[in-house]
């Protein structure tokens, strides 16, 4: 299994695997990315950088408000903060050893690992209209209205540095991945920053004159959606992720998530793909999805999480920490989904 021992190379050439002792993680990542359907033209404006710590505490379940959040948490990252119960939270994002929400207040909240400053939320995003978030393996980043990117946290690799390329472009979207960011604008095209040690900067000129309509950044590999529900993918190969199966030929694709060395999409009919990567079964679609109408998939290095259109989340991949099993709390009430490599995320319709 390459995964875990390119993780050990990855994280000790960066001298930060003896600090945080991540044996099991091929890249540290946890770049996952909230690809559940969020909620229809959400505007709110920060008039506040809010940031919340939340040590980790001895119950299995951790909920505050309609967000819950399971699995390893060993800097707090799935213990939701006791801040965020007053607040309505309308987007979540699972990073490697930290957690991002941003709730109806405007206040975006950061809890778990602030060894790097990813929880710092900047205060020139104070008086703006974030529209997306992404917590990635040390850093996080914000989107707001008028386009523009902000990033924070470790920024060893040029992850952080936005490029002036962007400069008078909207970005709609933004991914991240190992040590590395993506963002996407208006105009359809793919900027990528940061790392480039396995080619994940490197936009394939295939997609010129496409127009990509979503993007995600796996730990070494990045994939593209196209308005023609086709997908292309770039950078690490070693497993076979970028490898899209023929069986997605003539299909609509609608969503994509990258995770370690694997891949997900979801097509038209509610249903999901996975290659790459299997030690773990991340490619093992369970058999309790036959029949569901799947709407969001969300991947991280292991396990994977997809929302279904009657509110349930199933999980699959590996389990060593519980992040691949939905706590019942969670019933039929989900509207939106992220994994971390080890701990996973949901938000609720109504408060468990």
């Amino acid at each position: 299994m390459r995964a875990r021992g390119e993780g050990r190379r990855l994280l000790a050439q960066d001298g930060i695997a003896a600090a945080v002792g991540l044996w099991r993680v091929k890249a540290g990542f946890g770049a996952a990315r909230v690809v559940a359907a969020a909620v229809a033209g959400l505007m709110v404006t920060v008039t506040s950088a809010s940031v919340s710590w939340a040590a980790p505490v001895a119950y299995p379940i951790k909920y505050g408000t309609n967000v819950i959040g399971w699995g390893w948490d060993e800097e707090g990252q799935s213990s939701v903060p006791a801040s965020l119960v007053s607040k309505l939270v309308y987007a979540i994002s699972a990073g490697y050893l930290h957690s991002l929400a941003l709730a109806s207040d405007g206040t975006i909240t950061g809890w778990g690992d602030n060894s790097y400053g990813q929880l710092n939320v900047p205060a020139s995003l104070a008086g703006k209209t974030v529209t997306a978030i992404q917590a990635g393996e040390y850093d996080s980043m914000a989107l707001t209205a008028n386009g523009t990117v902000t990033a924070w946290g470790l920024n060893d690799r040029g992850q952080d540095n936005v490029p002036a390329s962007l400069a008078g472009k909207k970005v709609t979207a933004i991914s991240s991945g190992h040590q590395y960011s993506m963002a996407l604008t208006a105009d359809g095209t793919v900027t990528a920053w940061g790392d480039n040690y396995y080619g994940q900067l490197n936009v394939p000129a295939s997609l010129a004159g496409k127009t990509v309509t979503r993007i995600a950044g796996g730990a070494t590999h990045a994939l593209a959606l196209t308005s023609d529900g086709t997908i292309t993918a770039w950078g690490d190969n070693t497993e076979g992720e970028l490898n899209v199966p023929a069986s997605l030929a003539g299909k609509r694709v609608t969503a994509i998530s990258a995770g370690c060395s694997h891949s997900l999409a979801l097509t038209s009919d509610g249903r999901v793909t996975a290659w790459g990567d299997n030690s773990d079964g991340q490619l093992n679609i369970p058999a309790s999805l036959a029949g569901k109408t799947v709407t969001a998939i969300s991947t991280s290095c292991w396990h994977s999480l997809a929302l279904a259109s009657d509110g349930t989340v199933t999980g699959w991949g590996l389990n060593s920490y519980g992040e691949a099993t939905v706590p019942a709390v969670v019933g039929t009430s989900a509207i939106q989904i992220s994994a971390g490599p080890f701990d996973s995320l949901v938000t609720l319709r109504v408060l468990p």
